[in-house]
């Protein structure tokens, strides 16, 4: 451990597994006091307990981004848990299949209610006291989905497209108060469930073997790589970074 994050209290929404899991993880190595929130209740409470376990602080609270007294109480328990929020990781996310003709109206809202909806509630119940306080950081999970267009990803790809802009929108906006805003796009993390679920549950040899000839670098990525690169978003080594999008694709849209 560096404690590139030591003394930090840092928010992750959707950190009850995958690579919420992986960032709450690291973050916490790093001597951050982390605030897991996740829909699913029982997985926040359980990377929670981990984390303090290996002698971190932390606490687990089950929330949904979409809604805001949930969100906004979250939020506010974190606080008086860990102490001032100085920094927030909107990760929370979920996906669905589909073009437009055959989208549900049910599940395109759902999409653009936590992928985009759930990053302006999250930021909003944390940004008061960070402008009060003239500091902050708020990293977006955005994705090459937002970047290029996916075939049958229509909804999941508008969501992603949205956070890029509202990234560059808020770091305009709260640049003065101290405060930086960025973003990063990974490409396909297979090992995670949301990962598998855009991967369409087929991994057979040949699927598997169609979809890596479009990453030059051969492979997927993986959450702890993903991680690695929140951490120095989140860090004071990347204190002049706002408005800005990393890239983290394995070098799918180079080519």
């Amino acid at each position: 451990m560096t404690g590139r994050v030591s003394g930090k209290t840092i928010i992750v929404t959707g950190g009850g597994g995958g690579l919420g899991r992986a960032i709450s993880s690291l973050l916490a190595e790093e001597g951050a006091a982390v605030g897991v929130i996740d829909v699913n209740g029982a997985g926040a409470e359980d990377v929670a307990r981990s984390l303090t376990e290996d002698g971190a602080r932390s606490i687990g609270l089950g929330a949904d981004v979409s809604d805001w007294r949930a969100i906004s109480s979250a939020a506010r328990q974190v606080g008086e848990a860990l102490g001032d929020i100085d920094g927030l990781v909107n990760n929370a996310g979920v996906a669905a299949l589909g073009s437009v003709h055959e989208a549900d109206a049910e599940s395109w809202r759902r999409i653009m209610n936590v992928n985009v909806s759930g990053v302006v509630l999250a930021s909003k119940a944390v940004l008061p006291g960070m402008m009060e306080r003239r500091r902050g950081v708020i990293l977006n999970i955005a994705s090459i989905a937002g970047l290029v267009g996916i075939r049958n990803m229509a909804a999941y790809c508008a969501s992603k497209g949205a956070v890029l802009s509202l990234t560059r929108q808020m770091a305009a906006d709260y640049a003065s108060f101290g405060i930086r805003i960025n973003s990063i796009s990974p490409g396909t993390i297979a090992s995670t469930e949301m990962g598998l679920r855009l991967l369409g549950g087929d991994e057979s040899p040949e699927a598997r073997s169609r979809r890596l000839a479009r990453y030059p670098m051969g492979r997927y990525a993986t959450a702890e790589e993903i991680a690695q690169a929140a951490l120095f978003m989140l860090s004071d080594e990347a204190k002049f970074a706002t408005g800005s999008n990393l890239i983290l694709d394995g070098g799918l849209t180079a080519v």
